[in-house]
């Protein structure tokens, strides 16, 4: 299991285990990938799409590298900080563009 976060106690923590990727913590910002905006207090699984081999947690926004290397971001994008060529909020993770496999 890979567990990243800066500040659990006030963001989210995320971690992949061989079930797959699980965000818990706050989730107003939509930054747990579940598809809500909603606090988690208990680890749950954020996408059933391209398995992620590492994920990390933030304060607004997560960020995952699926096994294809392709890069998904979640969260808040107000600044367009998600990569997506956008500054809407996205629920669920998200291709970065440019990041897509070969």
């Amino acid at each position: 299991m890979r567990i990243h976060s800066p500040m659990p106690a006030t963001s989210i923590a995320a971690a992949w285990t061989q079930t797959g990727a699980h965000c818990w913590g706050r989730g107003l910002e939509g930054q747990i990938g579940d598809g809500a905006r909603e606090n988690r207090p208990a680890p749950v699984p954020i996408w059933d799409g391209n398995p992620f081999r590492d994920i990390s947690g933030g304060n607004t926004h997560g960020c995952g590298l699926a096994i294809d290397n392709a890069a998904y971001c979640w969260g808040f994008n107000g600044a367009g900080q998600l990569g997506d060529g956008t500054k809407e909020d996205r629920l669920t993770p998200t291709a970065v563009l440019g990041s897509a496999a070969p």
